[in-house]
């Protein structure tokens, strides 16, 4: 039993009063008794084999210890009292003891009732001294303390113990001695409700959210039928086992309560012994038949799978299904993602396992390491670094996050030992663990290796994607096989590809995750570095390391080698050394120093100190590059401070930290080339290793010279003072020290708190921060679009043309799109299967309200090809979304490409109407009535029923300036009571939003967005005509409005007619050139097609309706005064 449950037990078994447990042992029988005497044994004597000789009704206990030998033991029961009356029942006693001299050599007589000193002195006395005599009270004593369970129903309990005991060790770390309670740590689940669910795909995707997976447990007492879906390693069998032992001592509490209640229990098995259940009789005797009619089952749990044929996994979740109807009980199905067909499992409830996200992980390693691997508190530090790395590389699940502390156990670290990782990973995903549950592997590690590397390196890396189509997929696959013969049945080869989840094979073949394809290259040229198409492989690195999209691949091609060259670094850091751009990698080359940690010291050393050379360049270049778009005065000081931790992600690791620190300190006796920089680099990289004296020693080193050199500025001696000081973060005494000086030279007032200070700033520098923005739509026979392309601007986007040219199609073809995308972020499939098709398909038609999907597309086939970048100022990715779909197709549209979905932007709609005035029940309305509004109405209304941003946050504070301005605007600020939406203004009266300008409550919404972090740096925001039913005054507070929204780094598009908006625009993007980056867009009719221009001003336009219409409309004007004036002359 485990040890909590039995205390547990123990001290409610001691509330029971000593009468009451004196006529629990009175109640049991003769046979009862013995059968709890030897249960109580096995607890207090493990070493002792025990049997009931039904004949002589006594335990027979011997000792299986080999150092005593020939030594047994007779307990004998007397139900009864002995008194001076019934002193012969002495004798009787002394009978039966003499006939069992032949089994045993010593005895012990239990008494279930009391004797007189008469009878106990002659009891005692009995077989020449060599009976002990115990009485009914140590008998209750030592039931209490080993086998609390027999003062309620012992059978029932007993059951459960046992279960639960069995449950606590099947895990992976059962082999420490940790029980799985000690170590679970509650993941989360995603959700995804299906109704209406048709024979061939399913129809209709409701909600997404997500939620502790414990908080399922609710659903075991419910009728719900539920399939869980996880990677390999994510922990399913964990969770469903934690959820069972929690439902077990939930029914031990129960019968504590009231030992006569009928419990009901969840049913777990393994979908391999579910297969021999045949009927509701068959899943009843997984119970013992003694405590079968005191059970009830309340939920059927079935664990992967996954891991029985495909031909046996619809069988089973069938009659699963079917037994839980006639049960009337919960079901809960596990499998890994995407091994199940849709058809299976269209009436399940579907929830997705994500990965741990960092405080989960943080969680999990600190209950591991509380279990007896080491002091947390001694290694939170590295183990911080190296899950924030591990994040980067591989999933995190409990697979790979208990693989990381072997790795922390070992003295190890990421990403030096990220190679060493990857292959424990992997060869685990592609066999061992269906090893270790005993299931069937037909093939080895090493030919799924071997073939991945070679996929990975020819048809990916070769033709320079990400993905590929899968009839390439599979034509590879069958080459491989026929020029190898690795293989036989390549469907069963691939169908194990698939259960390691490595690749993601839908509509097309992907890598799961984008380090498993750079792994599998890396290893692919490791093993083949002596082939001809490699050339001189020192230099083919060097090119696949500055190259763009495969850098990392030359990561792992070092870290399998454990090892890097001289020769290899020489060429790395002569590579294009004219150019400045090259000098960022050649600082991080360190990296690679890390991954190669068996090199050399005299290697380590050289690529040391000629990364760290590259410091100043590097941090020129990136200074050159923000000074240009952000002339705060405070650039200089962030750009410094993104520098050193550069630093310290290149070089500071244990495996360089001796070469980190001779090379330190050579560096501080240099009195010429002396570079502050690099010398800060070098300390921040190795601070982590030196002890106190070592490190106060570096500290006041660079204090006193930066303090004393002449040559440097009060600037410059600024700068180097708040880098020392952020590396000095934990040390007060230094940091005091450097605030001295600072305060000396600077001021008190300014730098006061340079680190509180310079996170105020790095807001203020908002080109560092990752902004995503819709950058093209290619778009075809999509209602009135026939062939347009269109490229946008990161900030502004203002579209104008007359009615019916598609202006509020344009922005809702891209609105929809990345709305329907953002539904399943944090799925744990790739969102490029059936699922997503359905998804875009449905937001299509609920956000333009066709009669079907077929209806928008103009000719037989529409298509949508969106592409985002994600920017930080420096860098680029992108992500593309293209989809198409028919005329035949009703519900799903055809995704031709999609790039991780979970990094789509947030995006917001806000139609024509505003909505603060009816926004009272009308999401319920929504959701249970038909609508004639179409579904931006219904976003826009979810997204203003969040709760706002707390007044005392750091978010608030960034938020804050703007919302002032919406103030200023509205008169007042924008309160909820229940439902409804108030205007405070600034004598306190509260106006509901129905009485104040429509101008005003459309305002109103924007503040009441930004309030509620619905916008935010990053997002986009699509605005129908916001300028309808406003006037000129409040135009130019709107368009003040959206120039502040584009500076938070919000892209912004809307939609106009007002030739007044229009020009207050234009006038806003001359007067703040770059800052307000912008373009106008013009729609114009032309034959079956809208024509579309685009400028950078208004004035690039060549077609404005508005603006000729003006011009017309002053030509008439001009022609009736002259008409007028005439006939006055006549």
């Amino acid at each position: 039993m485990i040890q909590k449950d039995l205390e547990e037990l123990r001290l409610k078994a001691k509330t029971i009063s000593d009468d009451e447990k004196k006529q629990i042992f009175l109640s049991f029988s003769e046979e009862e008794l013995l059968d709890q005497l030897k249960e109580l044994y096995i607890r207090m004597e493990p070493s002792y084999t025990s049997q009931i000789n039904i004949q002589e009704k006594v335990l027979i206990l011997k000792r299986t210890d080999k150092a005593v030998s020939n030594f047994t033991l007779a307990v004998l029961l007397y139900k009864g009292d002995i008194r001076a009356q019934t002193i012969g029942l002495v004798s009787e006693i002394e009978m039966r003891l003499n006939n069992l001299s032949e089994f045993a050599n010593k005895y012990i007589l239990i008494l279930i009732g009391s004797s007189s000193n008469e009878a106990s002195a002659r009891l005692h006395s009995l077989k020449n001294n060599s009976v002990e005599v115990k009485s009914i009270d140590w008998l209750i004593e030592k039931f209490l303390e080993h086998l609390p369970e027999i003062f309620y129903d012992s059978v029932k309990i007993s059951f459960f113990h046992k279960r639960i005991a069995d449950l606590e060790c099947k895990h992976w770390l059962s082999q420490k001695g940790l029980n799985l309670s000690d170590i679970f740590t509650d993941p989360i689940v995603s959700t995804i409700d299906i109704e209406n669910i048709s024979e061939q795909i399913r129809d209709e995707i409701i909600t997404k959210r997500k939620l502790p997976f414990q908080s399922l447990k609710s659903f075991l007492k419910s009728n719900e039928k539920i399939l869980i879906a996880g990677e390999a390693g994510s922990g399913k069998t964990s969770a469903l086992a934690k959820l069972v032992i929690d439902s077990y001592r939930e029914c031990i509490k129960q019968i504590t309560e009231n030992k006569e209640k009928i419990v009901a229990i969840p049913i777990l098995l393994k979908a391999n012994e579910f297969i021999n259940i045949k009927n509701k009789e068959a899943l009843y005797e997984c119970i013992p038949d003694n405590i079968r009619e005191k059970i009830q089952i309340n939920s059927i749990l079935i664990d992967g799978v996954d891991e029985i044929s495909i031909e046996e996994r619809k069988s089973v979740i069938h009659k699963a299904i079917e037994l839980s109807n006639e049960l009337k009980t919960s079901l809960i199905i596990s499998t890994r993602t995407d091994q199940i067909s849709n058809e299976s499992i269209q009436s399940l409830k579907r929830y997705d396992l994500l990965s741990f996200e960092f405080n989960q992980s943080l969680r999990l390693i600190q209950k591991i390491t509380d279990g007896g691997y080491r002091d947390f508190s001694k290694i939170k530090n590295i183990i911080v670094d190296s899950i924030n790395k591990l994040g980067k590389n591989l999933p995190l699940t409990p697979i790979s996050i208990i693989l990381l502390v072997e790795l922390i156990e070992q003295e190890k670290e990421i990403p030096a030992s990220l190679v060493e990782l990857y292959q424990r990973y992997l060869e685990l995903v592609l066999g061992n663990i269906d090893s270790k549950k005993g299931l069937e592997v037909l093939f080895d590690f090493p030919i799924k290796e071997k073939l991945l590397s070679r996929l990975a390196f020819q048809e990916f890396y070769k033709k320079n994607r990400l993905e590929i189509p899968n009839s390439e997929f599979y034509a590879f696959i069958e080459e491989y096989n026929l020029k190898y013969k690795s293989f036989g049945e390549t469907n069963q080869f691939i169908e194990e590809l698939k259960r390691s989840q490595i690749l993601s094979i839908n509509h097309t073949t992907m890598f799961r995750h984008r380090s498993f394809l750079e792994y599998f290259i890396g290893l692919y040229i490791n093993k083949n570095r002596d082939a001809d198409e490699f050339g001189t492989i020192n230099n083919y690195l060097v090119n696949l390391y500055f190259s763009e999209k495969w850098s990392e691949a030359t990561l792992y091609y070092i870290g399998l080698n454990q090892e890097v060259k001289k020769e290899f670094l020489q060429k790395l850091f002569e590579f294009k050394k004219e150019l400045p751009e090259y000098s960022l990698e050649k600082l991080l080359s360190g990296r690679l120093l890390q991954a190669g940690w068996y090199s050399e010291s005299s290697v380590k050393e050289y690529g040391i100190e000629n990364a760290i050379e590259h410091l100043d360049e590097a941090r020129n270049y990136l200074y050159n590059i923000i000074s240009k778009i952000h002339d705060s005065q405070m650039s200089s000081l962030f750009v410094d401070t993104f520098i050193l931790m550069y630093c310290e992600e290149s070089l500071s690791s244990m495996f360089l930290h001796q070469e980190n620190k001779k090379i330190l300190d050579q560096y501080l006796l240099k009195a010429n080339n002396f570079s502050y920089l690099q010398a800060l680099g070098l300390y921040a990289a190795n601070k982590r290793f030196l002890n106190i004296n070592e490190s106060n020693k570096v500290a006041y080193n660079l204090l006193q010279r930066i303090d004393k050199d002449e040559k440097l500025v009060n600037d410059e001696k600024a700068r180097y003072f708040i880098s020392l000081d952020l590396i000095e973060r934990e040390d007060k005494e230094v940091r005091r020290a450097i605030r001295k000086r600072l305060r000396k030279r600077l001021g008190k007032s300014f730098f006061q708190n340079p680190v509180k200070h310079l996170a105020k700033e790095r807001k203020e520098i908002p080109v560092l921060e990752q902004i995503t923005y819709i950058e093209t739509l290619k778009v075809t026979d999509f209602t009135c679009f026939k062939n347009n392309e269109v490229s946008f601007s990161s900030g502004m986007n203002f579209i104008i043309g007359e009615n019916s040219s598609g202006k509020t199609h344009l922005i809702k073809i891209i609105y929809a799109s990345i709305s329907a995308i953002n539904q399943t972020k944090n799925f744990a499939v790739p969102l490029k299967n059936e699922l997503g098709e359905q998804i875009i398909a449905k937001e299509l038609v609920e956000v333009f309200r066709p009669d079907s999907l077929a209806r928008l597309s103009s000719a037989d086939k529409a298509d949508v090809s969106l592409q985002v970048t994600m920017t930080d100022g420096l860098n680029k990715d992108y992500l593309d979304l293209s989809y198409s779909f028919s005329k035949e197709d009703e519900k799903a549209v055809k995704i031709e490409s999609l790039d991780r979905s979970n990094d789509f932007p947030n995006v917001v709609f806000i139609p024509v109407k505003e909505v603060l005035s009816f926004t009272t029940y009308f999401v319920d309305y929504y959701e249970n009535h038909e609508s004639d509004f179409d579904k931006t109405y219904y976003n826009l209304m979810k997204a203003l029923s969040r709760a706002p941003i707390k007044k005392d946050s750091e978010k608030y504070k960034v938020i804050e300036p703007f919302l002032n301005i919406l103030k200023e605007i509205m008169g007042g600020h924008i309160i909820k009571k229940e439902h409804k939406f108030y205007l405070l203004t600034e004598d306190g009266i509260e106006r509901e939003t129905s009485l104040i300008a429509e101008g005003h409550r459309k305002i109103a919404m924007l503040y009441y967005l930004i309030l509620t972090d619905n916008l935010k740096r990053g997002d986009i925001l699509f605005w129908d005509e916001p300028d309808s039913s406003l006037n000129p005054k409040l135009i130019v507070s709107l368009t003040k409005a959206l120039v502040a929204l584009v500076e938070m780094g919000i892209q912004v598009f809307v939609t106009s007619h007002n030739l007044f908006f229009m020009h207050e625009v234009d006038l806003s993007v001359k007067a703040f050139g770059e800052k307000f980056p912008a373009k106008f867009f013009s729609l114009v009719n032309e034959y079956k097609n809208v024509a579309i221009e685009e400028g950078s001003k208004l004035s690039d336009l060549k077609t404005i309706d508005s603006l000729d219409e003006a011009l017309s409309q002053g030509d008439r004007e001009q022609e009736i005064s002259l008409n007028l004036e005439n006939t006055s002359n006549d």
